[in-house]
């Protein structure tokens, strides 16, 4: 029997006003076998599959850190943290977006994406700091969202282990610690 080495999704964007995969933003490829990928391969696979995003699946622990808007805090603290109940596919599909507190590319992606945050006034974060085990999908390949981790379901908030509100501006210049 052979298995499905991967899927491709259209992203960016809500399924329920939106058809045809032509109309989202982006197409994300996700790999589901075991084999590393030299960044040329890569290259190679998203040209081929006419891909923006390349994740692969994978299982195991990590800590992670989340990044939501302060008003989000009582509903996570009494629900975890939920993918988007709006329907919202976000560039790397369906699911809450995080990264491994460990992986200074990631980590590097997610401090950029702030700078943009800084640049239309927003003033506040809230970060949020927590350890889960399971399946989620990691992103290896796309401009800007290399190591972005995607958890498809709900993390329950007893995986949440720390959370602070933070002014954006210091989180830019000294960094995303808790």
């Amino acid at each position: 029997m052979k298995t499905k080495m991967y899927e491709i999704e259209a992203t960016g964007g809500n399924p329920e006003v939106m058809f045809d995969p032509e109309d989202f933003l982006f197409h994300h490829l996700i790999l589901s076998d075991e084999k590393e990928y030299s960044k040329e391969e890569l290259e190679e696979l998203a040209k081929t599959h006419e891909v923006d995003f390349i994740s692969k699946e994978e299982e195991g622990s990590f800590t992670f850190i989340h990044v939501s808007n302060p008003e989000h805090l009582d509903s996570i603290q009494e629900h975890g943290l939920k993918p988007s109940e709006d329907g919202y596919v976000g560039d790397l599909g369906y699911g809450v977006y995080v990264v491994d507190e460990d992986d200074t590319e990631a980590l590097e992606n997610l401090l950029d994406y702030l700078e943009a945050a800084l640049e239309d006034d927003e003033e506040e974060i809230l970060l949020i700091q927590g350890g889960y085990t399971g399946r989620y999908t990691r992103c290896i390949y796309g401009d800007g969202h290399e190591g972005y981790i995607v958890i498809k379901s709900t993390v329950s908030e007893d995986m949440i282990e720390d959370w602070s509100v933070k002014n954006l501006e210091d989180v830019w210049f000294n960094g995303l610690s808790i």
